[in-house]
């Protein structure tokens, strides 16, 4: 998402966890002529949130586009479920999301300049699937507040919405899709493939521009038809 923003012109702030990726990511955007800030933010430390907003701000100058994409899952039966897992993944996928949207809401309302929240949900938060409770409670939760944010902001010119992505193949879950349960799995898809994160890009540059200007509290889905299949 992050070169897909700065293919289209966009200066890049870098928030994660892990600086080295971080840094990577820089690189490639450097690469292309493009300028970006890397900074190391645990999301739910909500404390953390406005120096790290400060500094980007100092790089950069001030942010137009919030693009909320941290998120955590937990492949664990209801019954199973510990306080703390459960506060983890909440925390995470709904809570820093919240405090994110309002620190960088709070400076476009002081300064008076519109902008566009794009909060990154799920298929999940629509066509629940067993073992994720939590997970998929908290990506509605995230549709909710979308709706709720884009409803209050609208007056202060700040869009807010949301993408639901359908099953994407990453990093993370590649081992598993490559598997024979895996590619059973992808058989029950409508177009028999898995999204690529490349699928997101149109939404994300809708979303993130002018294009959009007349769009907040909307929820895209962006799943290939999975919302419509037996997985």
């Amino acid at each position: 998402m992050a070169l897909t923003l700065a293919k289209a012109g966009a200066s890049v702030g870098l928030v994660a966890r892990r600086k080295s990726q971080l840094d990577e990511v820089a690189s490639d955007i450097a690469a292309l002529g493009g300028k970006a800030h890397a900074v190391t933010l645990d999301v739910t430390q909500v404390s953390a949130i406005d120096p790290v907003l400060a500094e980007v701000e100092a790089s950069l100058g001030p942010i137009d586009v919030l693009v909320n994409n941290a998120g955590l899952s937990l492949d664990e039966k209801a019954l199973q479920v510990e306080e703390a897992a459960y506060d983890t993944v909440l925390g995470v996928n709904t809570r820093a999301p919240f405090f994110l949207a309002q620190a960088v809401a709070r400076r476009m309302v002081a300064e008076k300049r519109p902008g566009s929240i794009v909060n990154i949900a799920s298929l999940i938060s629509l066509k629940v699937v067993n073992n994720l409770a939590t997970y998929a409670m908290s990506k509605a939760a995230l549709d909710h507040m979308t709706r709720a944010l884009a409803k209050e902001w609208i007056r202060h010119g700040i869009r807010v919405n949301s993408i639901q992505p359908g099953y994407i193949r990453t990093e993370i879950n590649s081992e598993f899709f490559d598997s024979p349960a895996g590619l059973e799995f992808i058989s029950r898809m409508p177009n028999k493939r898995l999204g690529e994160p490349s699928d997101l890009d149109g939404p994300l540059l809708l979303l993130a521009s002018e294009a959009s200007k007349g769009m907040t509290g909307a929820c895209l889905l962006v799943d290939d038809g999975q919302i419509n299949s037996k997985i």
